[in-house]
């Protein structure tokens, strides 16, 4: 459930995560196929940050849109780089192994069960994954046995048909709690 901060503690509510900031863009690359040096996730990866107030160095985990083809994945790794340097060193996984691709619900049911691993002291492994594709040797993915940490912030990314792309920046741990 989303509400105001302010209510959501007010009431004593559990809070799992604050929705800082987003960022959302369209690279119209072709019907189904991500644009290959990943412009647009880029693009919002970078609005997400500039609307959070946030440098790149503070993002401590990623959970990827992570589909695990060839075209995705290496389009997905391209916009990392280009904002977070080509020796990206942040934790990134992806949980769509687990539910398969959910199509217009995935961004949700990721962020909701990233968030519930985060409480749990842990950041989701990427089921199924055994080694990293070539040229990729250097990006921390998280393999299938979930790492124990918990982020202050974190990026949710996530793409859809005709090139939609969306990031949320979420800080977890507002109550204290987490």
């Amino acid at each position: 459930m989303l509400e105001r901060l302010d209510h959501a503690l007010a009431r004593g509510a559990h809070i799992y995560g604050e929705l800082c900031a987003y960022g959302l863009s369209n690279d119209a690359f072709h019907e189904t196929a991500p644009h290959p040096e990943g412009s647009g996730l880029a693009r919002a990866i970078k609005m997400a940050l500039e609307q959070g107030q946030l440098t790149p160095d503070k993002i401590e985990y990623i959970n990827a849109h992570g589909t695990g083809t060839e075209a995705n994945d290496k389009a997905e790794i391209a916009a990392l780089r280009q904002v977070f340097g080509e020796t990206m060193r942040v934790p990134v996984s992806s949980s769509k192994a687990y539910f398969g691709h959910n199509l217009g619900a995935a961004a949700a049911v990721e962020l909701v069960t990233t968030l519930f691993a985060i409480r749990q002291g842990y950041l989701p492994g990427t089921l199924h994954f055994d080694h990293p594709r070539s040229g990729y040797e250097d990006v921390d993915v998280i393999g299938e046995k979930m790492r124990p940490y918990q982020p202050e912030y974190m990026l949710s990314n996530n793409a859809a048909f005709g090139g939609h792309n969306v990031s949320l920046l979420i800080r977890t741990g507002i109550d204290g709690t987490a």
